[in-house]
């Protein structure tokens, strides 16, 4: 819930009158000071699930930056498109954008330079329990994935990445990558999303985040082999969106 005033909101509902009102009288910052907190909040887990962040420091900063300046950003989002505030925005959507300028304007830079990678993320945690929890750690599908040859120009060739909330995917990374050996086309495309609810049900994909690779028609298999999707049994269909 966010807090507007005395009254709680939904991230479902429209932005309120009263801080639509106050961007179009030309304190756009008031409208952060409106939404307060609780704003900063449903940003900054925007901004967390877009990069991808697990550490709990990580997240932390990313609630540290968004808090301490979610009244200019605001400002700078409303100013560059006021069509947000004419009351068919919702408080979700709204966060999304403001999201989208903390990520165009660095925020991703800005946590890297105040982590410090000397320091233990958990200074209280003792080696035998970090030994303990690291047995429990559990790998996905590890895979080794060749640059660009500045000679040849094959391998790796571009990398896209698309994210939004609001669709049944929310985040994609593709790879694209040329000259592969063995792939049975030229061009071979990695690609790695988050959890498919349209998956079949029961998948391990329904829930999880997957990689898939496929070269043409054809899509990777664990064993190395390469098979088209409808040419192959619901245990290698399921093989093939690996961990």
């Amino acid at each position: 819930m966010i807090q507007t005033g005395a009254k709680p909101i939904s991230p479902a509902e429209i932005v309120s009158k009263a801080a639509v009102a106050a961007v179009v009288n030309g304190v756009g910052a008031a409208l952060g000071s409106v939404a307060s907190k609780q704003l900063g909040s449903l940003v900054a887990a925007k901004i967390v699930a877009r990069l991808g962040l697990e550490q709990a420091a990580s997240k932390a900063l990313v609630n540290e930056i968004v808090q301490g300046s979610i009244g200019n950003t605001v400002q700078t989002v409303v100013s560059q498109a006021p069509g947000l505030i004419e009351g068919k925005t919702t408080w979700d959507a709204f966060a999304v954008k403001v999201a989208e300028a903390f990520l165009a304007g660095g925020i991703g830079g800005a946590i890297a330079g105040k982590v410090n990678r000397n320091s233990p993320l958990f200074k209280n945690l003792s080696d035998e329990e970090f030994e303990a929890a690291w047995k429990e750690c559990e790998g996905g599908t590890m895979l080794q994935l060749p640059g660009k040859n500045p000679k040849t120009g094959q391998g790796l060739q571009d990398i896209k990445t698309k994210f939004d909330p609001n669709k049944p995917i929310a985040h994609h990374e593709n790879m694209d990558f040329k000259g592969i050996d063995g792939a049975p086309n030229a061009k071979t495309e990695v690609r790695r999303h988050s959890a498919n609810p349209n998956a079949p049900e029961g998948s391990y994909s329904q829930d999880n985040p997957t990689t898939q690779i496929n070269s043409g028609k054809k899509y990777r298999l664990p064993d190395g082999t390469w098979k088209k999707f409808d040419d192959m049994t619901p245990e290698e269909k399921a093989a093939a969106h690996m961990d």
